[in-house]
């Protein structure tokens, strides 16, 4: 005979794995006769983030903190759909909430993060900075609160901490890092040859694209790029050699 506990603790195993459409089954059925329940509506807070249907998470996430007005995990997951709907605003109101219900743990530190970077993307930088700061007194080898202590140093001119701490975002989930046959890292020196990546959303590419011509007087370069550029980069830098193989399947 099925648990209630055990079978919630599934779906939220699921969930943190991504195997969504499974942990949507389980929660779908308990709602189907408990649809107000706040457990398993937070679990299909979660399945709907991950699926990308941002409007359901968002309504669901607002049913969850009607429910439980004093539960920071609530709160946590509507500044998360607030933020992915652009709801600026309501997102850090959200973050707020969460934070004076959370006074410690690992709720407390991705609320934190998490208020950081939806102030970041708001230009609000001098804002976020302590939120960074703050997480980084709990865990100061948390990668995200570096990189986001990094944005927030450099909007403000800080060159000389904020580049080091921007650094270290290479390799997260919204960077990911690419070897090439285990080459090591360029560190900027003159040199034969050197890959440049597109690790970015393809404005980011090309903003940064401005940056090849310093780049050519140190090294002969190689582009790895976005399909989409291909053609632009190889009429931009005809010394260039332009690819996309980062982007091909195997």
């Amino acid at each position: 005979m099925r648990s209630r506990d055990g079978d919630l603790a599934r779906a939220q195993d699921l969930t943190e794995a991504g195997q969504v459409d499974e942990a949507y089954r389980i929660a779908n059925r308990y709602l189907k006769f408990s649809p107000n329940d706040p457990e398993f509506l937070t679990v299909m807070v979660h399945v709907m983030l991950q699926s990308d249907k941002i409007v359901i998470a968002y309504a669901l996430a607002r049913r969850v903190v009607q429910i439980l007005p004093k539960a920071a995990g609530g709160w946590l997951n509507m500044g998360r759909a607030a933020a992915d709907l652009s709801l600026t605003k309501e997102s850090i109101r959200s973050y707020k909430k969460a934070l004076s219900f959370a006074p410690e743990g690992e709720q407390r530190k991705n609320t934190l993060v998490n208020m950081c970077a939806v102030m970041i993307n708001a230009g609000r930088f001098e804002e976020a900075e302590p939120y960074a700061k703050q997480v980084l007194e709990i865990d100061p080898e948390n990668r995200k609160a570096i990189s986001n202590l990094g944005f927030c140093q450099l909007a403000q001119r800080n060159w000389k901490e904020g580049w080091p701490n921007y650094h270290k975002s290479l390799g997260v989930d919204w960077r990911p890092q690419t070897r090439y046959f285990n080459e090591p890292e360029w560190d900027g020196k003159k040199t034969d040859r050197v890959v440049l990546y597109a690790e970015q959303g393809l404005g980011d590419v090309l903003s940064f694209a401005s940056m090849i011509p310093d780049a050519q007087k140190k090294a002969k370069i190689v582009l790895d790029i976005d399909p989409e550029l291909v053609g632009l980069m190889q009429r931009s830098f005809p010394d260039v050699s332009v690819y996309c193989t980062r982007f091909m399947k195997a």
